[in-house]
């Protein structure tokens, strides 16, 4: 069973769910290549609500975020990122082989468009945000190590109840670099498109806190972009169990 929730960033807004589904054109759908919630039936049930809510949007715009799974397949395989970028980079593009038509052929009033992480990466403005970002992370004013510490924490955690063992020190900053360069990247979508279609797999209801989310506040807020922050707003599949 699942359903569609809403959350957005400026918290004192009033507006439902509803009214922001209404005024929606743009969605973006990031996809965490090689996770369960990115596949077969939970792919489906996410293009059912799209059809089903959506009703005034003309685009959807698919992430495939491949080349950012070269740091958990490294952690993975105990190896460098670099060593995993062509298995990366090949799931990324089975990915795509196997449900681009099935989602173009599901959302037929949607123009879907597809794009790979290296072409984020390779963006002109990316090398610009990353700075942005390595500084805000150095800065001890800032919440933002803290926020980044502390999923680093989260992911280890995660990674000791799978495998019974912490991650190492390289293993650490893999994650740090892997979080880094996702708000680069992220902090420029919402410059682009305001809102966002996330999948993503919850037993229990969802809760934002845990996740990548309050980085990405502490960006914007950090880079004065409030008018962004206000309308960075997030529309997440949830299954219930």
């Amino acid at each position: 069973k699942t359903r569609l929730i809403y959350e957005k960033s400026d918290k004192k807004n009033n507006a439902d769910k509803n009214h922001y589904i209404k005024k929606t054109n743009v969605l973006w759908m990031p996809i965490s290549v090689g996770q369960d919630y990115h596949e077969l039936n939970k792919l489906i049930e996410s293009m059912r609500l799209i059809n089903k809510n959506f009703i005034n949007t003309t685009l959807l715009k698919v992430i495939i975020v491949d080349l950012a799974q070269s740091y958990h397949l490294a952690i993975k395989s105990k190896t460098l990122p670099e060593s995993m970028h062509q298995k990366a980079k090949k799931d990324g593009l089975d990915w795509k082989e196997s449900y681009s038509n099935f989602i173009t052929e599901q959302l037929k009033h949607i123009k879907v468009e597809f794009s790979t992480w290296d072409q984020w990466l390779n963006h002109e403005y990316y090398p610009q945000k990353r700075k942005k970002i390595d500084i805000l992370y150095n800065d001890e004013k800032s919440d933002f190590k803290r926020f980044l510490e502390e999923d680093l924490l989260e992911f280890e955690r995660r990674h000791f109840n799978r495998e019974a063992i912490h991650f190492s020190n390289n293993e650490k900053e893999y994650c740090r670099e892997c979080i880094k360069e996702e708000c680069a990247v992220l902090i420029k979508f919402p410059q682009i498109i305001p809102v966002f279609f996330i999948l993503k797999k919850c037993l229990q209801p969802c809760h934002l806190s845990s996740t990548i989310l309050p980085i990405l506040y502490q960006c914007l807020q950090h880079f004065h972009l409030n008018l962004i922050l206000k309308n960075l707003n997030y529309f997440i599949l949830e299954e219930i169990v």
